[in-house]
């Protein structure tokens, strides 16, 4: 152990607030390049993830309404009293409550369900229900629920 390592460790030891950078880490473009160069995924593939999640949340809001706007997010919540008094650290503490996310209910969870909603926005494109341009609520009409009847999915995590 160095002796920026060991400085580190008193302070947390110490319950002091700390702030590391990785030494390692790497360039997050040079990441996305690395990442896009072995399994053909880069930024792209983010954007497109991000830009029908936003599309799905007419669905998602008409469907489940405790999502509030249709997006799976969870709150980040303080928790001050825990962190003075269990951890003794004299600035805020919060806890992000992936264990309350609406629909989900957990952040695995939120996986499995964006991979049900990519695979139903691509059969109901492939059966000209929709554009990418559609109001996505449609996914709760009835003709919809009728076209995606015909298929299940199995969704597994650790």
């Amino acid at each position: 152990m160095n002796t920026g390592q060991k400085e580190l460790l008193e302070k947390v030891l110490n319950k002091e607030s700390v702030f590391r950078k990785n030494p390692e880490k790497e360039n997050s473009e040079a990441v996305l390049k690395n990442i896009s160069e072995k399994n053909g995924l880069g930024f792209s593939e983010i954007e497109d993830a991000e830009k029908r999640l936003q599309r799905f949340s007419s669905f998602l809001k008409k469907a489940f309404p405790d999502t509030g706007d249709g997006i799976i997010e969870s709150e980040l919540k303080s928790a001050f009293e825990f962190g003075n008094k269990v951890l003794g650290l004299k600035n805020n503490f919060y806890i992000k409550c992936d264990n309350s996310l609406p629909v989900a209910g957990s952040i695995k969870a939120r996986g499995g369900i964006y991979e049900i909603l990519k695979f139903a926005e691509s059969l109901a494109l492939d059966n000209n229900l929709i554009t990418e341009t559609s109001d996505y609520s449609v996914f709760a009409a009835d003709e919809m629920h009728k076209m995606l009847s015909g298929y299940h999915v199995a969704v597994g995590s650790t």
